[in-house]
């Protein structure tokens, strides 16, 4: 009976240790099956610059119709014209002032918005303002005087809510121009003005953002 025992006693010792290699040598096959994944790279910030500038068309940026009618020396400074000048003597003047927007960067831009501009008359008699500007001072209503902005052709007096094309890509420009026009129609004899009227366009504003449906 102690031969059986100590015969079964070695049975277990072998069967454990025979467990215990089994599980060693499951666990070093698992170990030895193994994966790395590595990326490296860099990123490079490219050199770029940023610009969309006021510029005349031509030399002159104007064009005028009618005897004595001026426009006075467009000068641009920070994208800024600040003293622009008109003369409309006669009816059927016009002055048309050519100007554009052109994209000098390396950066895509996009027109966010345009601010119309702010229109005030002013003469020493009312009559003739009156004839002139219209009943609201602003050109608004039975204006003598008409005034038109457009930009890429499209008109944007009161604003470029309706723009159908705001992009300017790098080095792409897209035309400004500024019509002013004393119109023959609906002036007479009668009602022509006895004093001068001055009439001021300011701050039309031009806003570009950058273009980022293009980067």
């Amino acid at each position: 009976m102690q031969q059986n025992n100590n015969g079964n006693r070695s049975f277990k010792i072998i069967t454990a240790i025979a467990l215990c290699v089994a599980v060693l040598c499951l666990s070093v096959a698992y170990a030895s099956l193994s994966a790395t994944l590595k990326v490296s790279g860099t990123a490079t910030v490219e050199k770029a610059s940023w610009g969309v500038e006021l510029q005349k068309q031509d030399s002159l940026g104007y064009e005028v119709t009618g005897t004595g009618t001026t426009v006075s020396d467009l000068t641009i400074a920070n994208n800024e014209i600040e003293d622009l000048k008109v003369n409309l003597k006669y009816p059927g003047a016009k002055a048309v002032i050519k100007l554009k927007a052109k994209n000098t960067g390396d950066i895509p831009a996009e027109l966010s918005s345009i601010t119309p501009a702010t229109i005030t008359c002013d003469s020493t008699d009312e009559t003739s303002k009156t004839n002139v500007c219209g009943a609201a001072g602003n050109l608004s209503d039975s204006a003598y005087i008409k005034y038109q902005v457009t930009y890429a052709g499209e008109d944007v007096t009161n604003g470029s809510s309706s723009l159908s094309d705001k992009k300017l890509a790098s080095s792409a420009e897209k035309n400004i121009v500024i019509t002013i026009t004393y119109d023959s129609t609906a002036v007479t004899s009668e009602t022509l003005p006895t004093q001068p009227v001055t009439i001021s366009f300011s701050n039309i504003v031009f806003n570009y953002v950058q273009d980022t449906s293009a980067a």
